[in-house]
């Protein structure tokens, strides 16, 4: 089986302080007010994220905005 995620992924451009980052930043003060724990995550946290999980592969696809479609398999 597969698990679908759509998700915003954070990331810098070769500044370091792109416009995706500071909505990024923007969406954590979000979480914090709505959620305990919840923040943005950057690509390699995820990568990391879904390894700890168990899950052997992943796509990721990158959708309009902030939002990306992730694909997770244990197999």
């Amino acid at each position: 089986g597969k698990v679908l995620i759509v998700e915003a992924i954070i990331g810098k451009d070769k500044e370091g302080e792109s416009m995706s980052r500071r909505l990024g930043l923007l969406y954590d003060i979000l979480m914090m007010v709505y959620t305990t724990g919840g923040k943005e995550r950057t690509e390699e946290e995820f990568k990391g994220l879904f390894q700890r999980a168990g899950f052997k592969s992943h796509t990721i696809i990158k959708l309009p905005f902030l939002q990306s479609l992730i694909v997770l398999s244990k197999s």
